[in-house]
């Protein structure tokens, strides 16, 4: 489930923003070398201190930092690549709060109403809008939230666990919707290439390339272009209507098996990228089990390929969740000798193949991947 890796993320990305009005600026100021960051917060807020930060690999690095006077900061913040994205913390600790902002513009303000928990950043129609849209999935999230105490509560009964993932995907469709309606609305702003590169993977791969043929040539040298393109790149290696390309890989028992002994065997075959250290693939995972035991007696069968390093999480994981179907890794992580034959670059990720060895479907998961393939075992 992408979309509870995002609230995953944003567990640690969260902040407290609202609107006020201020004369927007248009596109992107290309000769910009810093931009313009103030701060409007409530006055009472227990808070002394403002820090801008970057992504550096997986890690956020403090790049800049100001003190906060009688509820306003001031600075100035250097772009290394215009535009950029930058998280604005304000304050310390497990209260500070944090707001992702777009510096393509050169001045942007964060605005707090009264005591309202609320923030909205200002000053490009990026950040506006990244707002608007932030308030329209709010409610949608705290759902999610919810579903998935529920879900990870074992006290409960399966049926019930079962019913929470389904309403979670649910909402986790309704979420991918707004998104995408935001990325088609702002397609030649920054804001719809973040969006596209956050939702490609969600996305058929011509309509990827339709969209980012519209992204403005500034946009070009920033990193969320280029893992578009590189998503474009390797979606072309797993196109349904090909035939399957098969690779070997061992079992947790050792075997070496191949795709091919279980491709072509007057079945059709779900092949599942995984990882034991992915939290939406072991979500996810129930659902499977589900399939498995529902259907492997009418002429459905589960590869499962694990993305894992470490043997010991893996066997505990296929242990754990009850994963009695072929199971094997060559224990490479991303480097996974069939996830890079096949392009996977997010996981969870399903493709199935046909009795003939053609690429049928992919990118299915949960109530939709279960009811597919039902459909498909009546035809047999």
């Amino acid at each position: 489930m992408k979309k509870l890796l995002i609230v995953f993320c944003c567990a640690f990305l969260v902040v407290i923003l609202a609107s006020a009005q201020q004369k927007k600026s248009k596109g992107v100021y290309e000769s910009a070398v810093k931009c313009e960051i103030e701060g409007l917060l409530d006055k009472n807020l227990p808070i002394t201190m403002v820090y801008v930060s970057k992504i550096v690999g997986h890690s956020l690095v403090c790049v800049d930092s100001a003190k906060i006077e009688k509820g306003k900061f001031h600075l100035f913040t250097d772009f290394d690549v215009l535009p950029s994205v930058r998280y604005v913390t304000i304050g310390k600790g497990e209260k500070a709060t944090c707001k992702m902002v777009f510096l393509d513009c050169d001045k942007i303000t964060l605005i707090q109403k009264n005591s309202d928990k609320a923030i909205s950043v200002i000053g490009s129609v990026s950040n506006e809008e990244y707002c608007k849209m932030e308030r329209d999935i709010s409610k949608y999230n705290f759902q999610i939230d919810s579903l998935y105490k529920q879900y990870k509560n074992i006290s409960l009964l399966t049926s019930k666990r079962k019913l929470a993932a389904n309403e979670m995907d649910s909402l986790d469709e309704i979420i991918n919707k707004i998104q995408v309606k935001y990325l088609e609305e702002n397609n030649s702003e920054f804001l719809g290439l973040y969006l596209l590169a956050q939702n490609c993977y969600n996305l058929e791969g011509t309509r990827v390339e339709m969209l980012l043929k519209n992204v403005p040539i500034s946009f070009k040298e920033t990193s969320y272009y280029k893992n578009v393109e590189r998503y474009l790149e390797n979606d072309k290696k797993c196109i349904v209507g090909d035939s399957y390309k098969d690779f070997q890989m061992t079992t947790p028992e050792g075997k070496m098996v191949k795709l091919s002994d279980y491709a072509e065997q007057s079945k059709y075959l779900i092949v599942d990228f995984w990882a034991s250290w992915c939290g939406p693939c072991r979500m996810e995972m129930p659902n499977m089990v589900r399939i498995y035991n529902e259907f492997k007696n009418r002429n459905i069968d589960i590869i499962s390929v694990s993305l894992d390093k470490d043997a010991v999480s893996w066997k505990k994981g296929i242990k754990d969740l009850g994963m009695t179907w072929t199971q094997v890794s060559d224990l490479k992580y991303w480097d996974n000798t069939a996830a890079k034959l096949y392009g996977v670059q997010s996981i969870p990720f399903v493709m199935v193949i046909a009795p003939n060895g053609r690429i049928i479907a992919k990118n299915l998961r949960g109530e939709k991947l279960y009811q597919t393939i039902g459909r498909w075992a009546e035809k047999m």
